[in-house]
């Protein structure tokens, strides 16, 4: 069980120990994104990339795993060696090091174009670690947009297609996690409760089966 306090030492505790794994400088007030995935269209990544350079800019790290598409290894290697302080990126997929990033960012990413189901997401919600999505599928059923007025949500989202608001959602998350401490914690203790195991989707299924 873990309360603000608690939650908030342990996810520091957490990212510290990424950033020396992976090299990158250690900093435990750094907002930190991490995006595991395949690096293909279908990942929403075309919008990602005019904002890079202006995104890191800011007081942010970026975590990518994964690889895909030629162009889009590239561009993130470019990104990586100009940015050596502030971007990691590794093309074979580990699936311990995708747990150090799940357990050491504050944030997952996922501007998809389209996504029938999603898995990151659903990863994320366990370790605490706040989804950035575009509302389309699967994420769009698993991931609720933050209300400030009700104290609300499990994530940020955004509807259309386009670079512009992947922009003003990432700024509005960047400006929360900053300023609002109290109320980023809310949000990851709220996806730490979300629960997409099998144990709940088999009682869904049996209620449905008893239904027909």
């Amino acid at each position: 069980h873990y309360n603000s306090t608690t939650f908030r030492k342990a996810k520091k505790k957490n990212k510290v120990c990424l950033q020396r794994k992976t090299g990158l400088p250690a900093d435990k007030n750094m907002f930190t994104v991490c995006i595991i995935s395949r690096l293909t269209e279908q990942k929403g990544l075309d919008l990602l990339v005019p904002l890079l350079t202006d995104f890191l800019e800011k007081d942010v790290q970026l975590y990518i795993l994964g690889g895909g598409e030629e162009r889009y290894e590239g561009i993130f290697s470019s990104v990586k060696t100009r940015y050596p302080d502030k971007v990691f990126f590794a093309t074979d997929y580990d699936d311990a090091l995708a747990k150090y990033m799940y357990a050491g960012c504050d944030a997952t990413l996922m501007p998809s174009r389209f996504e029938p189901c999603g898995l990151s997401q659903l990863m994320a919600f366990r370790y605490g670690t706040v989804p950035i999505v575009r509302l389309t599928g699967g994420l769009r059923d698993t991931v609720q947009v933050y209300d400030p007025r009700y104290h609300t949500g499990t994530g940020f989202g955004f509807e259309a297609y386009s670079v512009e608001e992947l922009r003003k959602t990432l700024r509005e998350a960047l400006s929360l996690y900053q300023n609002r401490p109290e109320e980023w914690n809310g949000i990851a203790e709220r996806d730490m409760k979300e629960n997409y195991s099998w144990n709940t989707s088999c009682k869904e299924y049996e209620k449905l089966y008893e239904s027909m």
